[in-house]
This record gives structure tokens, sequence and C-alpha cells, in this order.
């Protein structure tokens, strides 16, 4: 191996960049590091059986067989270690530097990029099955059978590739990567790691053992990658036997629709069962004291085995889950993609402004985390990409001093120098963030930075994807496997806590000029990317007016509209957004004394009941005391019959008043100065609060509250009942996206679809695949099996009011978020 290809990979920050929370406590040392590296040599657990030290232990990522002897093996796992403690504790942005072959962003240069993640992939394949072999001869039930048995697919893969003596790669059409970069990308991946999964949790054990496995990986990665072929033979030949690699059953190996399942599975459903962990624990909590000692040693052993488990497996998932969008899915054939986008973003939404992740992928799959553990788990990922993006924006600006003028990111792309196979695909990357959550109420974003060199793409890409709700949620459950099998004396003794963050948003969009040239000649209302969704940016608060139900007012203007009133909407925009902001504010206090029972909602209305009783008392004593006063002084008129027909007209007046606002009001309630309203136009008539905001505070809230619904427009709420609150009127598509309800449309055998992505508060992870993944008894979506419009017999005279069920939904691909502003769901 190359010494010199594990140079820094350490660039000196922007200045405007937010400084990165400390990493990893100064307290960690190289010696900690290593000696988490060599533990399969001395290994003993102090808090449970300090007598007792285990010295034969298989080790894992040993590179004996692939013919590194001892010694130079422990000096590039000494080599490993420093790189990566040096990362994490320095506070420098990290870069990617590649050679000469990647100075350009051009389509040679992506499949390049591609070809390394898949180099890296086949070794991390060979790494996977050395390590689930292990397991499998040890300890069973730690082994995770469908990815021992995915892994021999790639290596017998691998093994026949190399009888065809890989006449593919030789070509000009495949083009070769150095061993140079190769070996500056896994430097580049295993820092990004290394970065965001210490500054995830506070806890000097945790990250020891992240670095330690890390440091190991990176070796065995770059030793195996120099011959592939070979390697993978000999990790066959080793590892389990044929005859003993279980089959996986039907749900564990099916795949995209119309797919190979054993070839184009992707690894989103191989979550590590954490149950043989945690029983393995219990197994040893205070069992050891009465044990001989080679049942000691037994069990400190299997501690080993467990430890290794929970460690590397997640590890080798979030490796996995980081290349599959630069390789491609398909497993044994890699695919380079030049027209795609990349687009985080974190934004702030319902009453309390609690924030959600949404984010779109290479494959234009849409996913997103509601969930305030797994954005917050975010937030070093976010932070790392922004620093990332602010050191290649230093360095473009030094490479061009005197920079040409700029007409807006259009004329960007059209100024792009054709230049054959070479030519730039106009990478560019536009960002806003504010991390500390200070003067984040109206983010504005920077101009647009065009990545002309492939090692910047390189450099934003690898962090951006590391902010993908899918890589987030794997981090945390990861989190969540380390905390809860640590034993009890190493959990008192060195505490796993994920690090709480301010209340930061973001917006993050990764692009080419031939994805943005086709985003820009699609109709203002058809589908469109999560870069221009209606929710970008608080947008839901930039419309003339809120909440105004079936109106294109509760949004701005369309961006792509030259006009001097889209213009004089843009610059009123951030005073829109403080008044609705405030004005939101207000309602939602006015919303917090109601209580909310399991068939309706419960408000004081006082004031209400004081005044029309004031008004009958006024009636009903005005009548007597005429009758009093006028007395026999009208000759042949009797005095208390204005009387009665005062006290009449208060009890009419008291009845009306009483049934116009609800249906049914008691009058034990009547009088005590309450009224549960049962339906939405009944809260909104006694309450004066917006029907839509009725609707998206009900859905906001559902997943912590009781309340039961029932109605016409019920489709979307989960707690159902025949007596239930009704909710009789329709949604807005402003109210679906204020409670987290993304609505995505997809293309189905019947024509245009639609499909939620249910991002309400509380959601831990939700995705929309791009081709829906067939199953016969599948997940049901909130969807609408077929979008009616203007021609359509179907639209009922009306294309806007949208129709929608709960159940299954087959789609060829998605097409992106809907954009009709004036839709209405029924």
């Amino acid at each position: 191996m190359d010494p010199e290809s594990n140079r820094q990979t350490l660039a000196s920050s922007d200045t405007d960049a937010p400084q990165r929370e400390p990493g990893p406590p100064t307290t960690i040392t190289l010696n900690d590091v290593l000696e988490a590296v060599k533990m399969h040599k001395r290994f003993c657990m102090p808090s449970i059986a300090p007598e007792v030290e285990v010295t034969d232990l298989p080790n894992f990522d040993d590179l004996a067989p692939y013919g590194v002897s001892e010694e130079i093996q422990e000096q590039l796992w000494v080599k490993e270690a420093t790189r990566l403690l040096d990362v994490v504790k320095s506070p420098e942005s990290l870069v990617f530097e590649g050679s000469a072959a990647l100075s350009a962003d051009s389509k040679r240069s992506y499949e390049m990029l591609a070809a390394m993640a898949d180099h890296v992939w086949q070794a991390v394949n060979i790494a996977t099955y050395d390590s689930e072999s292990l397991f499998e001869s040890n300890v069973k039930e730690l082994c995770k059978n469908d990815v021992l048995k995915s892994c021999r697919v790639v290596l017998d893969y691998l093994c026949e590739m190399e009888e065809d003596e890989v006449a593919d790669d030789s070509s000009e059409a495949m083009p070769r990567h150095s061993h140079e970069d190769f070996f500056s990308f896994v430097n580049y991946c295993t820092a990004v790691l290394a970065q965001v999964l210490c500054t995830a949790a506070d806890g000097k054990s945790f990250q020891i053992y992240v670095l330690a496995h890390l440091a190991k990986l990176s070796t065995k990665v770059k030793v195996v990658s120099t011959k592939l072929q070979e390697c993978a033979q000999i990790s066959i030949d080793n590892g389990v036997s044929d005859r003993r690699i279980p089959v996986p059953n039907q749900h564990d190996t099916r795949g995209r629709q119309g797919g190979h399942p054993q070839i184009d599975k992707g690894f989103g459903d191989l979550d590590l069962d954490i149950e043989p962990l945690l029983e393995g624990m219990r197994g040893l909590q205070g069992e050891l004291a009465p044990l001989e000692s080679s049942s000691k040693e037994d069990s400190v052993r299997r501690i080993y085995f467990l430890h290794c488990a929970k460690y590397r497996f997640n590890i080798f998932n979030l490796i996995r889950y980081l290349l599959v969008p630069l390789r491609g899915t398909n497993r044994l054939m890699r695919k380079s993609v030049t027209s795609y986008e990349l687009c985080s973003m974190v934004y702030a939404t319902g009453f309390e402004r609690f924030r959600t992740l949404v984010h779109q992928d290479h494959e234009n799959d849409f996913s997103g985390t509601s969930d305030t553990s797994r954005v917050n788990c975010a937030k070093g990922s976010f932070d790392l990409l922004n620093k990332a993006i602010q050191n290649v924006r230093s360095q473009a600006r030094s490479r061009n001093a005197n920079p040409g003028n700029r007409n807006g990111l259009d004329s960007q792309f059209e100024s792009l120098r054709i230049d054959s196979e070479n030519r730039s695909v106009g990478t560019c990357i536009s960002w806003s963030y504010t991390p500390d959550g200070e003067s984040g109420e109206n983010l504005q974003a920077r101009q647009p930075l065009m990545l002309k060199s492939m090692s910047h793409v390189i450099t934003a890409m690898i962090p951006f994807i590391m902010t993908s709700p899918r890589i987030v949620s794997s981090i945390s459950e990861f989190m969540t496997t380390v905390i809860f099998t640590e034993l009890p004396g190493e959990r008192e003794k060195n505490p796993i806590k994920p690090r709480a963050v301010g209340k930061y948003t973001g917006f993050f969009c990764l692009t080419t000029a031939e994805y943005a040239t086709a985003q820009r000649n699609r109709a203002p209302d058809d589908a469109r990317s999560l870069s221009k969704a209606l929710m970008r940016r608080n947008n839901l608060f930039a419309g003339r007016q809120l909440a105004d139900i079936g109106h294109s007012a509760s949004f701005p203007l369309a961006l792509n509209k030259a006009t001097s009133q889209a213009s004089d909407d843009d610059q009123t925009a951030p005073e829109r957004i403080q008044r609705h902001q405030l004005e939101l504010d207000g309602f939602s206090n006015k919303m917090k004394p109601w209580i909310i029972e399991e068939k309706g909602i419960m408000v004081r209305c006082r004031l209400y009941v004081s005044g029309l009783m004031l008004l009958c008392t006024v009636l009903v004593a005005g009548g007597v005391s005429i009758g009093v006063v006028v007395g026999e002084r009208i000759t042949g008129v009797d005095p208390f019959n204005i009387t009665t027909y005062c006290w009449v007209l208060a009890a009419f007046i008291l009845l009306v008043a009483k049934s116009v606002r609800v249906q049914d009001w008691p009058w034990n309630d009547f009088l005590h100065g309450r009224v549960l309203c049962k339906s939405v136009s009944e809260l909104s008539s006694v309450t004066g609060v917006n029907e839509q905001l009725i609707l998206a505070k009900i859905l906001q809230d559902e997943s912590i509250s009781i309340l039961q619904t029932r109605g016409p427009y019920n489709t979307v709420f989960n707690r159902k009942s025949e007596d239930g609150f009704s909710i009789d009127r329709p949604l807005s598509i402003w109210t679906m996206l204020l409670s987290g309800l993304i609505m995505i449309e997809v293309e189905s055998t019947r024509g245009r679809s639609l499909v939620c992505l249910d991002l309400r508060r509380g959601t831990k992870y939700e995705m929309i695949d791009n081709m829906c993944i067939y199953e016969p008894q599948g997940e049901e979506f909130i969807h609408c099996s077929r979008l009616p419009n203007e021609k359509d017999g179907e639209a009922h005279g009306d294309p806007n009011r949208i129709r929608l069920r709960k159940g299954n939904l087959v789609w060829l691909r998605a097409r992106g978020l809907y954009g009709n502003k004036d839709a209405e769901f029924v």
C-alpha cells in the first residue's frame, strides 16, 4: 500500500462557517484507540469479572490470510488510528484532494466516482463476509444470514469476473481510477463517518470504539482492494461453506418491483436485531460470580462477540448507505448518474415550529423524519456539510480573483463549455443554513456555487449523503443499540448520551445542469423537485394571507414569473413571514386552553354565555319592571302582558343563541360556560379560528391526543370512531404541508397518482421510493389512485378537488412533489 496514500484530508475552513461542536474529549489518546484495535489480544471486563482475561480471541478484520504479516498489520493500524484521531480532534474542515483526473465535474469523472465507490463496496463485502463467517462459527445467533448470503453473491460475482479477465474494466468506456485517488476516497469517507459519529454522542468509550473499528475496516479495505478477485476467493475459502449458509426467507429477499431479489436488493431492511444482544447481556448480569474460571472465560468471550457485533454491523450498514447512492442500487453493476438532484431540508413547521427533515436522493426517492432525537442527530452532518461548502467556496474565490459577471444560475449553466467526454455537467450547489436557530425565521438563499472540480463535488457530496434520514435514523438506532447493550457497570462508568442541539434550520441542494433544465421546463403546477417545494424556506408563511383555503394566496408568487408584481412580492416576503408567524403564535395560544376529549373538543365560552344571560336578564327584568311601573296607568291594557312578551323574547333569543353554533349543547355545560364541539365547523363557529388552522392543529397533535374522528373528509386521520369528532371540511394543501403531510406525485398504471409522505410530528422514518416495492400485503398509503384534470370526466367539474383514500398502491416512478396550490383534499 502506498505510504503517501494516507495524507491528511484537512483544509482550513472559511471564516463565516459555524464552528463545529467539540469532538471527542481531549482525554482520548492514541493508546486508547490502539488498545481497542488490539482488544482481541487481551480482552477483559473488570466490572463483571476483574480477574478474568481472555487472550485467544479471533481477530476481526485480520489481514494475515491476505498475505500481510502481523508486524505490518499493526503498523497499518497505528497509521489509520492516528489519521482518524487527528481528524476528529482537528477544528479544520475536511476536504477531498483528488488527482488531475478529477479536475473537472465531467461525465468521465462521475464514472470514476462510481468506480471508486464500487471498488470500496466490493472490498467492504469481503470484510463483511469475513466478519459474518466468524460470527456464524462462534456465536450463530449474532450472524445476519441475509447479509452473509448477499455478500456471498457479490464475492461469487467477483470471482467470475476474474475468470473473464474483467475485460470491461480495461476499455476506455469504463475509466479507471488511480490508487492514489482510491485511497484518498477511502480516507475521506472514513473521516466523514468518524466526525459524524463522534459528534452525535458524548461518551468516551463509544468514540474510542468507533475510531478503532473504522481504523481496522479502513486498513482492510485498502489492502484487499489491491487484488479484489484474489481476496474474494480467499474470503470464500476461509469463510462459511456453502451448505452452512442459510437461505433467507421470502421477506428477506424481496427487492424492487420487477427486479432480481439477490441482485437489486438495497440494504434498507437489513437492520440489526438487537434482541440477541439484549438477551446475551441479560444472561450475563449478576451470574458470573458463582461460576468456575472456565465459565467466566466463556462469558467474557461472549461479551467480546456481542461488543463486536453491535459496532461492526452498524458501521458496515452506514458505509453501505453511503456508497449505494454513488455506485447505484444494483449490487453487481455500478451506474453513474449525471442528471440528478440531492436535496436536504430542515424546516420548522406546525404551531410549535417542530423541525422536520426531508430528503431527495439520486434515485428520486423521498424520505423524511420529524422525530426530535433524529433531527438532532443530523446536526453534525449538516455542520460538516456547511463547513465543506464554505471551504470549497473559499478555494473557488482564491482561484478566481477576478470572476466574470454572473446573471444567475441559468446563465451559468448556459455558459458551460462543451468539450466532448470531459465537458462539465454543470454541478451546482445552493444552500442556506442557520446552525444556532438565530435569525433563522427568514432564510435567504446564497448565490449558487458552481462546483467545477470533481474533487469539490466529492467534498460536498459525501457529507451531503450523510444528511439522509435513512442514515440519520441508522446513527440514532446505532447509539440506542450501544446504550442499551452496555453492561450496568460500564454504563455508569462511561455513560453515552446523544448531544442536545439548538433549533437549527437549513436548506442544501446539489444538482446538475441537465436536471435543472428539465425542472425549469415544467409547468407551474406540475410536479417539482424538493428544492422547488411549496414549503421551501418558510413559503408556508410567505403568502399574502394565512390559511386561505383553496387559493394560492397562502403561498408566494411563482418564482418563474418575471414581473414587477413577483419582484415586489419577494421583497415584502420577510415582513409577511414574520407577521404570519406571529399570527400563528396567537392562534396557538388561543388553542392551548382547549380540552381534547375522545368525542370532541371542549372550549370555554364564558363571555358568550355571560353576555347572552345578561341580555336575557335585562329583558326579563325590564318586562317585570314595566309591569310594576305602568300598573293601571294605561286604560284597558294589562301591563304584565308586556312582561310576558319580554320573557318569551328572552327565551327565544336564549334557545336560538344556544343552538345556532352547535347542534347539541347540554344545559349543564351551558351554565358552566363551556361547550363540547363535535365538528370542525362547530369549533370554528364557536372560537372564530379558521377551519384550516383547526384541521392543522388536530393533524399535528393526533399522535399525542385521544381525539377520535369521523366524517366525509376523514381519510388522513388515524384514530377513527363512528361517533367521534366530525371532519366536515376539506383540507387545503397548505394545511397538509403545515401538518407534515407531503403529497408526492407518481406515475401508476392508471396515470398520474398521489402518495402521501407522512411526516407528522414524531414520525421516526418514512420513505416514498421512486419505484414502488411490490408486496402482496404491503404498507398502506394515503393516496389518490388517479388525479383528475380538466379534460377528465371523473373530475366532477373541479380538477382541484382530490379524493383521498387509504390502501395499497403500486406505482412505476415518482415524479416529484405535488405543486397545485389550489388543491383541496376530500
